[in-house]
C-alpha cells in the first residue's frame, strides 16, 4: 500500500510540474509575441512583419553601423536592419530561411566579421534567440538542432524556449523607452572611444574553421541565387590597424569572387581612423554609422 501511494504522489507530482509548466509556458508565450518595442520585438518584425527591399544582415556591428534611412534615402528602396549582437552565419542564414518562407527581399547586404568562420562556442549558444519562433517556423529545427541532437525534447517543456528572458519581456510589454528600441533595427551608439589604436597581426596558420558556418556561408549564397536576390558582403571598418586579412577574410574573398558577389572590406580605410567616429574598437557610434551607411550606399548605387 505505501509503495502504491509513493507512486500516486509521484505522478501527482509530474502532473503538477507538467501543468506549472504549460500554463507558465503559455503566459511567456502570450507575453512574448505581445511586445511592442526593444530587441525582441525587431526580431519578430524581422522574421514575420517586415518586408523590406534591403535587408541588413549580420553581428552587432551590422545593427549599430547600418542606418536603414540613409540607405532608403540614397538608394530609393525600404530598407530594415535584421543585424544581432553577438550573432554568427548560422542565425542570419536561419533567418533567410523563414524569411523566404514569407516574402523575397531584392538586396541583401551581409556584414561579416574577421572571425565569421571560426568555431566559437558562444555563435551556438546565442541560437537560443530562434527558440520563441520554432513553434511557427519548423525550418528553424535545422539550424537549432546544431546545438545538440536533444534540443527537440527540450522543447517539450513549454517555459524553455523562454528561459533567461522574462525581465525583457516584461519591459518589452512597458511603454517605456529603452536603448534597443528601433523602428527599423538599427541601433546607434553613442560616445566616443578615446584609447589609441591598436595593431592586429592575425595568425597566417591554419585556423578551426567552423564546417557548420561554412555550409550555412554557402546555403545563403545559393539561397540568394536561387530567389534572384543581389547579395553583398561587406567587411566594416574597425578602429585597428590590421597587419594582413584574418583566415575567415580571405576565405570569403575567395567565395566571393568564385560567386561572382562584390566585396566591399573597409579594412584599414583611412577614412575610419578617427577615434571620434567609434564608440568601441569594433564598433562606429552614431556619427560614424552616418558616414559609413552613406559611403556604403554609394557603392550599391555604382553596381
Amino acid at each position: 500500500m505505501r509503495v502504491k501511494n509513493f507512486f500516486v504522489k509521484m505522478l501527482l507530482f509530474i502532473l503538477v510540474l507538467v501543468l506549472l509548466d504549460w500554463a507558465l509556458g503559455s503566459g511567456l508565450r502570450f507575453f512574448y509575441f505581445r511586445q511592442s518595442q526593444g530587441k525582441l520585438y525587431n526580431l519578430t518584425c524581422v522574421l514575420e512583419k517586415q518586408t523590406a527591399e534591403i535587408l541588413i544582415l549580420g553581428s552587432s556591428r551590422a545593427m549599430h553601423q547600418y542606418n536603414p534611412e540613409i540607405m532608403t534615402d540614397s538608394l530609393g528602396l525600404s530598407c530594415y536592419n535584421a543585424g544581432n549582437d553577438g550573432q554568427s552565419i548560422l542565425y542570419h542564414n536561419a533567418l533567410l530561411d523563414v524569411i523566404l518562407d514569407r516574402f523575397t527581399p531584392s538586396m541583401i547586404v551581409l556584414d561579416v566579421n574577421p572571425d565569421e568562420l571560426v568555431r566559437k562556442a558562444s555563435s551556438y549558444d546565442l541560437l537560443t534567440a530562434l527558440n520563441p519562433y520554432v513553434k511557427d517556423h519548423p525550418v528553424l529545427w535545422n539550424t537549432l538542432q546544431l546545438r545538440s541532437p536533444f534540443e527537440k525534447a527540450k522543447h517539450l517543456s513549454k517555459i524553455y524556449p523562454f528561459n533567461s528572458l522574462l525581465a525583457r519581456i516584461a519591459v518589452g510589454n512597458m511603454h517605456v523607452t529603452t536603448k534597443d528600441v528601433s523602428a527599423n533595427g538599427f541601433t546607434p551608439q553613442y560616445g566616443q572611444w578615446e584609447q589609441p589604436i591598436q595593431t592586429i597581426d592575425y595568425p597566417t596558420d591554419s585556423v578551426n574553421f567552423d564546417k557548420n558556418k561554412i555550409e550555412a556561408m554557402n546555403q545563403l549564397i545559393q539561397k540568394c541565387k536561387e530567389k534572384n536576390i543581389i547579395l553583398y558582403m561587406v567587411l566594416s571598418p574597425m578602429y585597428e590597424q590590421q597587419l594582413n586579412h584574418s583566415s575567415s577574410i580571405r576565405y570569403i574573398t575567395r567565395l566571393c569572387e568564385a560567386n561572382n558577389i562584390s566585396f566591399f572590406s573597409y579594412q584599414n580605410d583611412k577614412r575610419f581612423k578617427a577615434n571620434e567616429l567609434f564608440r568601441d574598437p569594433s564598433h562606429l557610434n552614431a556619427i560614424g554609422a552616418d558616414i559609413f551607411t552613406s559611403d556604403i550606399a554609394s557603392l550599391l548605387l555604382k553596381q
